[in-house]
């Protein structure tokens, strides 16, 4: 036994065996979408043009494409702004006075549209995961089972109210499935740890059966394990077919979680990767092409 103040063993430690220390998980990033690499149909197509911080305009040129099943980040960019400017045309486009588009196209399962409001974003299948959560994500001071319903109402209201037990129903369920952890669905999501509050977040895209989920910074904020958790979300989604876009924190999330990958300076995009399982793009790789 070591006394005090004494080392009784040293080890190599690597990220992923302090990751299994602490939280008694295996760190799976590195392994993302290992036996997944099937492409379904393509759902988005975006060629936008939008005026952004900085003096600089993203390009219509820049064609973004999103195919079900498929991981796509598009956040290898050299500046904070152009993460949310490449990502909010999709899913709130004319609600943010900063973030107006002047031109281009998107296109939505083949059917070119112009969003207006989130509202038609949702109903065309879209679903939006903010990096601010407790802001953009949640209303905090509501229970965790309005918050899940929020954009599927209608699948819990008979004759234009509510049905109450069919809504705590609904809630329990996606509780269930994502393992919230909360004493009841009835807690405030106030109260919620950060990983429980992005699973609220997730499930209540996932009640509203939305086929392209934007990931805008989904692990900001969260401890090593409940990102595990988001990670292995993210995988299973795919393997369902739910296209994604995702705005990562990291190089290393960027790598791991991507079928495809795109890097941005000054609003241009200056490479392109795909990244298949087993054959992923080094960072250095990715660095070079965003500076």
């Amino acid at each position: 036994m070591a006394g005090q103040g004494r080392i009784a063993r040293t080890a190599a430690f690597t990220a992923a065996v302090l990751c299994a220390l602490l939280t008694g998980l295996a760190a799976t990033l590195a392994r993302a979408q290992d036996d997944h690499s099937y492409y379904g149909p393509r759902l988005i197509e975006e060629k936008v043009r939008i005026p952004a911080p900085g003096g600089y305009t993203i390009a219509a040129g820049n064609a973004l494409t999103i195919s079900s099943g498929g991981v796509t980040t598009g956040n290898a960019i050299t500046t904070s702004t152009g993460t949310t400017t490449i990502s909010a045309p999709l899913a709130f486009s004319g609600t943010a006075p900063t973030i107006t588009v002047s031109g281009g196209t998107l296109t939505v399962s083949g059917r070119p549209v112009r969003l207006s409001s989130p509202d038609q974003a949702a109903a065309l299948g879209v679903g939006y995961i903010p990096r601010e959560r407790r802001v953009e994500g949640l209303v905090l001071s509501l229970p965790i089972v309005p918050n899940i319903t929020l954009a599927s109402l209608a699948t819990v209201m008979k004759t234009g109210a509510i049905q109450t037990k069919r809504e705590r129903e609904v809630a329990e369920s996606w509780v269930k499935k994502l393992h919230v952890r909360t004493p009841s669905v009835d807690a405030l999501c106030l109260n919620l740890s950060g990983g429980n509050q992005q699973k609220v977040v997730l499930a209540k895209w996932m009640n509203a059966q939305s086929k392209i989920l934007i990931f805008d910074h989904p692990t900001r904020g969260l401890d090593v394990g409940a990102k595990e958790e988001v990670y292995d979300l993210m995988r299973t989604l795919s393997e369902q077919g739910i296209a994604i876009v995702l705005t990562a924190d990291t190089l290393e999330e960027t790598i791991g979680l991507s079928h495809s990958i795109i890097v941005m300076r000054d609003g241009e995009v200056t490479a392109r990767f795909d990244a298949p399982p087993g054959n992923k793009p080094k960072q250095i790789d990715l660095i070079g092409h965003m500076v």
